[in-house]
């Protein structure tokens, strides 16, 4: 799903207005829902609980180790980003004379989409392009179009010497990052939505080890689901907003 097309805010909220905020709040690229807020080890336990891993009286089955869980969880967090693009972080770059690719720092699944911006009031997303296209296009004073290549983000058609309406303009990559091993103190960082998918892909995990293989495609079924259903609810509610001015997830005065 676009985040949009081209948009300008000055016929909305006046030039003065936006400045002050974006002072305030520089853009920044994320979804459009905060992260679970729950820990590994919580859902842990939860999973326990699922597949009957632990007793009434807080025993657990040997058979399924926590470490073994915790891996697990990890996977399936991974698995959730590359299905859904959960989680999303950003990098930005300043556009300058004669170059076109820009080398990412992070390490990242998968890049979702580019945004440039010109000025202080127009932002618009580029269309994704294809690597065989660069310079065989017809060049203008600005780029339309976005391509990967050895971890670094192209942009395209650009002049060879003439781009100096383009250079000093910024571009933001818009990535689903590749995570750091998340250890059992840690948070878990896609958006709660996203959390009972997680525990069916755990529950479908530890059947199959076992061998049981209803119970694995049972719950595989049930991962499925949820993954693509809440994928759905989550690029609804991903706005173009939520990059220009991220949510404030403090509760205001009186609605705590």
């Amino acid at each position: 799903m676009r985040l949009c097309d081209t948009w300008n805010i000055g016929g909305r909220i006046g030039v003065g207005t936006f400045l002050f905020l974006l002072l305030l709040s520089s853009p920044v690229f994320a979804g459009g829902a905060p992260a679970s807020g729950k820990t590994v080890n919580g859902l842990v336990l939860e999973t326990q609980y699922l597949i009957n891993g632990i007793s009434q009286s807080g025993v657990t089955d040997p058979a399924w180790p926590e470490a073994e869980l915790r891996v697990w969880i990890n996977s399936a967090i991974e698995d959730i980003n590359v299905l859904a693009g959960a989680q999303e972080s950003s990098e930005r770059f300043t556009v300058s004379t004669g170059t076109s690719e820009y080398a990412m720092t992070s390490s990242y699944l998968y890049l979702k989409d580019v945004a440039y911006q010109t000025g202080a009031t127009t932002f618009r997303t580029l269309s994704k392009g294809k690597f065989e296209d660069v310079g065989n296009l017809q060049k203008a004073d600005e780029p339309a179009y976005w391509y990967e290549v050895n971890g670094k983000v192209g942009i395209y058609p650009l002049q060879d010497t003439k781009d100096a309406t383009a250079s000093g303009n910024t571009i933001y990559a818009i990535y689903v990052p590749l995570n750091s091993t998340l250890s059992g103190a840690s948070a878990i960082p896609t958006p709660a939505m996203f959390d009972q998918a997680i525990l069916y892909f755990v529950a479908k995990r530890a059947f199959a080890k076992h061998g049981k293989v209803d119970m694995a495609g049972y719950y595989d079924t049930l991962y499925n689901r949820e993954v693509f259903v809440r994928k759905g609810i989550y690029e609804k509610e991903r706005s173009i907003w939520d990059i220009i001015f991220p949510k404030n997830l403090t509760p205001e005065k009186g609605q705590q």
